[in-house]
């Protein structure tokens, strides 16, 4: 018994999605059928996505606006909650505790609706970019042989992105494009302009890559989002089967020892004895149907 509870939040997270909710089912029975959650593997993939779209924003942090970083941010957040807290509630299963899973699945239903904010933010502000972005990569290319921080950004921007000037490697007026715009980076600049720019640039703009890529991972997020938050709906249902089933289970047990240490007519007195005797004890291989009669 108790090793099932151990393996509920530990390994398996699993509820009985058609059995009664209620405890009328043997908590063996609830904690052995039903699908898989893996919450805490849920939180590591939170944590893991924010992270690498976090890491490639940053690298564009001084282009794009600040509110793009919300959503990867609030992902790694809300993945490194989700993982601590499925630590809570093992101890809960581990310990038997009703109130510790009961206040578990309370924490999944907060970060379920985080998960919900977390995807509408997704979703809006991969369409946030504006004007300000043209300006501002614009203004880069125009200082880029003049101003070393300017050249440093968009060497960075133009390489990891793979991208060239604002809008294509025509918004570099001189001779020749950076070493960041061509396709072979070998620190050598690239040939003249007036040469086969489609063999030796990127021909995308960092504009519309910028765009692209936070509308594209935009919809990753939210995505995540959205499907984590199913399983954090599963382990909110689960949980709460399981808390259900715990205190039912004391309850059956606590008849159980009124009535093996002050006999069946007296423990048949106490006013719930007549239904959990009847309705749960009934489902119990331990005891007697023989004693479930007019006695009570």
């Amino acid at each position: 018994m108790k090793l099932l509870k151990n393996a509920y939040f530990c390994i398996d997270w699993v509820g009985d999605w058609g059995g009664d909710v209620s405890g009328g089912l043997p908590l063996e029975h609830q904690l052995t059928e039903g699908p898989p959650g893996w919450i805490p593997l849920a939180g590591i993939a939170l944590l893991t996505i924010g992270a690498l779209v976090q890491a490639k924003v940053s690298e564009a942090v001084n282009f794009l606006e600040g509110k793009v970083s919300v959503a990867p941010i609030l992902l790694i957040v809300v993945g490194s909650i989700v993982f601590i807290i499925s630590f809570y509630g093992c101890c809960g299963a581990i310990r038997e505790s009703s109130c510790m899973v009961t206040t578990f699945s309370i924490f999944l239903m907060v970060i379920l609706t985080l998960e919900i904010v977390i995807a509408v933010l997704a979703f809006v502000y991969r369409d946030v970019l504006t004007d300000d972005l043209q300006t501002s990569l614009k203004e880069s290319v125009d200082n880029y042989h003049n101003n070393s921080t300017a050249k440093a950004e968009m060497d960075s921007l133009q390489i990891s992105f793979q991208c060239c000037g604002a809008n294509g490697p025509t918004d570099y007026d001189v001779t020749r494009l950076p070493p960041s715009c061509c396709t072979a980076n070998d620190g050598n600049p690239c040939l003249p302009i007036t040469t086969d720019l489609n063999r030796l640039a990127f021909q995308t703009g960092c504009v519309q890559a910028l765009k692209d890529y936070v509308q594209h991972y935009g919809a990753v997020i939210g995505g995540v989002a959205l499907g984590v938050g199913v399983v954090m709906l599963i382990g909110i249902i689960s949980g709460l089967c399981l808390a259900s089933s715990i205190r039912n289970e004391s309850r059956r047990e606590g008849v159980l020892t009124l009535i093996h240490r002050g006999g069946v007519k007296q423990a048949g007195s106490l006013p719930d004895c007549r239904v959990i005797c009847r309705v749960k004890l009934s489902r119990t291989n331990n005891f007697p149907d023989s004693l479930l009669g007019s006695t009570f």
